[in-house]
């Protein structure tokens, strides 16, 4: 395996939660997380991460999971309906988008519902973790507040290496994680 710890992404993603709430003055919120498939590796160990991290502060508190499989359409048709199902309810505080794709969608019903996306008190903090070119668009325009280290060019250029390292007769570990950090 070449790649990054997803349990790991995920736990700096929710301290990123938690760094956002705070620079906005509010010392707790509601957190909806739109997820790729819970019924694969990844969300779920991103999903658990990010719950370890939110548990240091009770105050803050994870409302909703949607399972939006990746997809943009059905990301931005799950952030819309959350966004109407807990407006009654003081609204949403952040919103998570597993990936990039999915935190653009969110942004846009965000738009779509006449709210705003930022980071300061009064908008939606949304928050992602796969560092693509849409994701870095909306965190230069402060519609999202972060993303995370997960980049394709990166682990294709490691899987190489490590293809070359096997047939170089390298030893090669069962893992090769790479290192994950917010981007902001």
């Amino acid at each position: 395996f070449v790649g990054e710890d997803q349990h790991l992404l995920g736990r700096i993603t929710g301290e990123t939660i938690l760094k956002g709430l705070a620079e906005s003055g509010r010392d707790g919120g509601k957190v909806a997380l739109v997820t790729g498939s819970l019924h694969e590796g990844i969300a779920p160990y991103r999903v658990a991460g990010i719950k370890e991290a939110l548990a240091k502060n009770k105050k803050v508190e994870i409302v909703a999971i949607e399972d939006a499989k990746w997809d943009t359409a059905l990301s931005e048709r799950a952030a819309g309906q959350l966004i109407a199902r807990f407006a009654p309810r003081g609204g949403l505080d952040v919103m998570y988008g597993m990936a990039d794709n999915q935190a653009v969608a969110i942004i846009q019903a965000i738009e779509n519902a006449g709210l705003k996306a930022g980071s300061k008190k009064g908008e939606i903090l949304v928050v992602s973790s796969n560092c693509l070119k849409g994701g870095i668009d909306m965190i230069k325009a402060g519609k999202q507040y972060s993303s995370g280290t997960q980049i394709p060019t990166r682990t294709g250029i490691r899987s190489a290496e490590a293809i070359a390292d096997y047939f170089n007769g390298k030893t090669l570990p069962k893992k090769i994680l790479l290192p994950v950090e917010a981007i902001t």
